[in-house]
């Protein structure tokens, strides 16, 4: 898609997106309360299988309703897509990325996740926008990264009608890293490290402050102004943590 017309059918949201409501929003509420359900289901199955003696009827009863309610789940997320709800396709893009809803080829699943996010950003999620500019982050830079840029300043220039979608999962957050404390005597390292690998879930405030933060770090050797004010935007915004070491690279440059 051109610059303009990424432009032009962000522009058309935002005319519109304050008399809107969240479209698809009792389906993804729905796929919501199916996920709950089935992580609860997923651990009263761990629960049974854990036990010295397995009571095999009692299993497979928790493995049906497992089953059923990852039905449901599917079944709320893919009826919340066809309403055009962009939170219901961030997250479908999530699962295809994980390798969860999707076949076994990762770059595969990589392409289809991206056009995903594009999908939701276009829609004016800015975690979708965010997630589509880190997709095009590769060397060489993909033809898409400044194209991405712009979708993502544009989508943060206008109104995300999906706030009670959030939070949101999102893989790394610079601007909110995980902090762990210390591994104490008799921790297990390799839960330490299980922790760290697993997703930040940002608010619609704290999505806002990481998508500055990463049109800061995708101007910083061109464009020194707009990095300071986008920056600062993105400080403004509520960013906690500077991953990128983004203060000291701006205070360098003017020294």
């Amino acid at each position: 898609m051109s610059r303009n017309a990424i432009a032009l059918s962000v522009c058309l949201f935002c005319s519109t997106a304050s008399a809107q409501q969240m479209p698809g929003a009792d389906q993804y509420l729905a796929y919501e309360a199916a996920m709950t359900a089935m992580e609860q289901s997923a651990l009263a199955l761990q629960s049974i299988m854990g036990d010295k003696t397995v009571d095999k009827e009692k299993g497979r009863a928790a493995f049906a309703e497992l089953s059923n309610d990852r039905d449901k789940v599917e079944q709320h997320l893919t009826q919340a897509i066809a309403e055009g709800n962009a939170a219901a396709i961030y997250m479908k893009a999530r699962m295809v990325q994980g390798g969860t809803w999707s076949d076994s080829d990762p770059s595969k699943n990589r392409e289809t996740a991206c056009g995903l996010y594009g999908e939701a950003a276009q829609k004016g999620l800015v975690a979708g926008a965010v997630a589509y500019l880190n997709c095009q982050k590769s060397f060489p830079p993909s033809p898409m990264l400044e194209p991405s840029q712009i979708l993502l300043r544009n989508v943060l220039e206008g109104q995300d009608v999906y706030q009670d979608a959030y939070p949101l999962p999102i893989d790394h957050g610079f601007c909110f890293e995980a902090r762990l404390k210390p591994i104490e005597p008799g921790e297990d390292p390799a839960e330490k490290l299980r922790q760290l690998g697993q997703p930040v879930m940002l608010t619609a405030g704290q999505f806002r402050a990481e998508g500055f933060y990463r049109l800061a770090a995708g101007s910083l050797a061109e464009k020194q102004g707009q990095t300071e004010s986008d920056l600062r935007s993105a400080y403004e915004a509520g960013c906690e943590t500077d991953g990128l070491r983004m203060r000291s690279a701006t205070k360098s440059s003017k020294g």
